[in-house]
């Protein structure tokens, strides 16, 4: 039997507002090892996200190295890394050589050789095993060449049709070098279409809006299983037992703090290449509530988790119809001497408000509100709308992707 591990997006270095997950991150990795070491398992896949910047913190590095090489005292033969689009692939390839001799595969970005794609995981004796098109995040400089003068629509369409051709070729060739009888597993960091999303920022979309949402069952269809990464959301895609998203091993926001979180264990038995798939629950190693409503069942709530006893980070949302100026200090009188702590308290009411109104009025930051919503707001208030809105939306978000998929440590 071979046993394997599906994960994805740990987004190592995440933070929620102002605290640092260190100690959950460490946390998750402790368990990790302890379940990779107690089940035995042969190979560990990794989809993407590793790190929540491209310039991760020396501390998220330590846990990072720390982990593989913890990982590497177990059963576990072999580890398959691949990028997301959080990640700099220039800093996740820059080891690869070291780590190939602990047995650990780093496909940081697209390879211009697809074999290079193409990772084979063999016995001791030699014989194949399983195979591993190990697909990291497509940039789009990877997969399509601007043309002068190309509509938003030939944009939409280049950039679908890279992400199939570029799945294609790889599973392609591993098809050429896969024995008879072998599993093939596709490991990939993409947006698929009606795939369930969290709607959080940290799960940005990684082409311009939504022009690149690939529909599932346009990629290969003769493998035996789609280990896929970016939504934090765990789930199957398409209904499929064998197209599935891990999700993050954390919350990444309030937003999934109601979410079982989960790795994939495969067994390959029998020489089958149709795995038995079995869901493993990840503890929660931090408590998050997020509660929403009027001020009344806000201070409701938290009296209700002042009896709990434990820490517990908490978000409020204010969604009453009147306005409440004196909401944080409410708040903060209502946790004094308790276990949880706020970590944002955000007015709904004051968000319908104009920018300066929130300035003025309701004490919000800038800094909670998301770029793209403060965008919006902009051209609220400058009382846009129709076509011009929409391409001022499209340009801006052009913008913003380019930011953020540039990677900052190549050279």
């Amino acid at each position: 039997m071979l046993r394997v591990l599906h994960t994805s997006d740990w987004h190592i270095g995440k933070t929620l507002f102002s605290k640092k997950r260190y100690e959950e991150f460490e946390k998750f990795f402790d368990w990790l090892v302890k379940v990779i070491r107690e089940k035995e398992v042969d190979v560990l896949l990794i989809s993407g996200d590793i790190f929540d910047s491209t310039t991760p913190s020396n501390k998220a590095l330590r846990l990072y190295y720390s982990f593989l090489s913890a990982t590497s005292h177990t059963s576990c033969k072999k580890i398959i890394i691949t990028g997301g689009n959080h990640d700099s692939a220039t800093s996740l390839d820059a080891p690869k050589e070291i780590l190939e001799a602990l047995n650990i595969s780093v496909i940081g970005a697209a390879r211009e050789n697809i074999l290079d794609e193409i990772i084979t995981v063999n016995d001791k004796v030699g014989k194949t095993q399983l195979v591993v098109c190990a697909v990291p995040y497509l940039r789009e400089r990877d997969i399509r060449v601007v043309d002068a003068g190309e509509t938003l629509g030939d944009k939409a369409e280049k950039l679908k049709n890279g992400v199939k051709e570029h799945y294609a070729a790889v599973v392609s060739k591993a098809k050429e070098i896969t024995p008879k009888g072998v599993p093939m597993i596709v490991m990939g960091h993409l947006f698929a279409a009606n795939a369930l999303s969290s709607g959080d920022d940290s799960e940005r979309e990684l082409y311009v809006g939504s022009l690149a949402h690939v529909d599932i069952f346009d990629l290969p269809v003769d493998v035996d299983y789609y280990a896929l990464g970016h939504l934090h959301i765990k789930q199957l895609v398409g209904g499929s037992e064998y197209k599935r998203y891990s999700g993050s091993p954390l919350p990444m926001s309030f937003g999934e703090a109601a979410q079982d979180k989960a790795v994939f264990m495969l067994d390959f038995k029998d020489g089958k290449t149709i795995p038995e798939i079995n869901e493993l629950e990840i503890p929660v190693f931090q408590r998050l509530e997020k509660i929403s409503g009027d001020i009344d069942s806000i201070l409701n709530r938290i009296a209700e988790l002042k009896g709990d006893n434990t820490s517990i980070w908490v978000e409020v949302e204010y969604t009453g119809r009147e306005i409440c100026s004196d909401l944080k200090n409410q708040i903060e009188q209502a946790v004094t001497n308790t276990q949880l702590d706020v970590c944002r308290v955000r007015n709904n009411t004051g968000l319908e408000l104009s920018l300066t109104q929130i300035a003025q009025d309701c004490d919000i930051e800038l800094a909670e509100l998301d770029h793209s919503r403060v965008f919006e707001m902009c051209l609220d208030e400058h009382e846009l709308s129709g076509a011009q809105a929409a391409e001022l939306k499209e340009l801006y978000s052009q913008v913003v992707h380019k930011i953020f998929e540039s990677d900052f440590n190549a050279e």
